[in-house]
Protein backbone atom coordinates (compact mmCIF):
# COMPACT_ATOMS: atom_id res chain seq x y z
CA UNK A 1 0.00 0.00 0.00
CA UNK A 2 1.18 3.13 -0.79
CA UNK A 3 -1.22 5.95 0.49
CA UNK A 4 -3.43 5.94 3.59
CA UNK A 5 -6.75 6.73 1.05
CA UNK A 6 -5.84 3.57 -0.86
CA UNK A 7 -5.42 1.43 2.66
CA UNK A 8 -8.56 3.35 3.87
CA UNK A 9 -10.81 2.46 0.75
CA UNK A 10 -9.48 -1.07 0.95
CA UNK A 11 -10.32 -1.60 4.40
CA UNK A 12 -13.76 -0.07 4.13
CA UNK A 13 -14.14 -2.92 1.61
CA UNK A 14 -14.61 -5.22 5.20
CA UNK A 15 -12.88 -7.72 3.41
CA UNK A 16 -10.09 -7.99 5.38
CA UNK A 17 -9.85 -10.14 9.02
CA UNK A 18 -6.07 -8.88 9.62
CA UNK A 19 -3.95 -5.82 9.20
CA UNK A 20 -0.63 -5.86 9.20
CA UNK A 21 1.41 -2.29 10.48
CA UNK A 22 4.45 -2.11 9.23
CA UNK A 23 7.46 -0.07 10.47
CA UNK A 24 7.38 2.81 8.18
CA UNK A 25 4.46 3.68 8.72
CA UNK A 26 3.69 6.90 10.85
CA UNK A 27 2.37 7.61 14.29
CA UNK A 28 -0.66 9.61 12.96
CA UNK A 29 -1.33 7.24 10.19
CA UNK A 30 -0.56 4.19 12.35
CA UNK A 31 -3.78 5.02 14.52
CA UNK A 32 -6.07 6.25 12.12
CA UNK A 33 -5.46 2.91 10.06
CA UNK A 34 -6.11 1.37 13.99
CA UNK A 35 -9.83 3.11 14.03
CA UNK A 36 -10.62 2.38 10.08
CA UNK A 37 -9.86 -1.66 10.87
CA UNK A 38 -11.88 -1.17 13.78
CA UNK A 39 -14.93 0.33 12.19
CA UNK A 40 -14.80 -2.43 9.24
CA UNK A 41 -14.98 -5.93 10.94
CA UNK A 42 -10.98 -6.11 11.01
CA UNK A 43 -10.70 -8.81 13.52
CA UNK A 44 -6.89 -8.13 14.24
CA UNK A 45 -4.17 -5.73 13.65
CA UNK A 46 -0.54 -6.23 13.75
CA UNK A 47 1.39 -3.25 14.74
CA UNK A 48 5.08 -4.05 14.12
CA UNK A 49 8.08 -3.45 12.00
CA UNK A 50 9.36 -6.12 10.30
CA UNK A 51 12.92 -7.21 10.65
CA UNK A 52 15.65 -9.04 8.48
CA UNK A 53 15.64 -11.85 6.94
CA UNK A 54 12.12 -10.84 6.02
CA UNK A 55 10.79 -14.07 5.15
CA UNK A 56 11.80 -15.22 8.35
CA UNK A 57 10.34 -12.96 10.52
CA UNK A 58 6.85 -13.19 8.51
CA UNK A 59 7.10 -17.17 9.17
CA UNK A 60 7.90 -16.61 12.61
CA UNK A 61 6.02 -13.65 13.54
CA UNK A 62 3.53 -12.90 11.07
CA UNK A 63 1.86 -16.26 9.93
CA UNK A 64 1.06 -17.80 13.52
CA UNK A 65 -1.07 -14.31 14.29
CA UNK A 66 -2.75 -14.34 11.04
CA UNK A 67 -3.41 -18.12 10.74
CA UNK A 68 -5.17 -17.40 14.44
CA UNK A 69 -7.49 -14.86 13.38
CA UNK A 70 -8.30 -16.69 10.36
CA UNK A 71 -9.37 -19.48 13.02
CA UNK A 72 -11.57 -17.11 14.88
CA UNK A 73 -13.18 -15.94 12.23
Amino acid sequence: MSTDDEARTLLETEAFGVLIIGGGVGPESRAAMKECAARHGVRRVIDGALSEPFDAYVRRELEPLIREAAASG
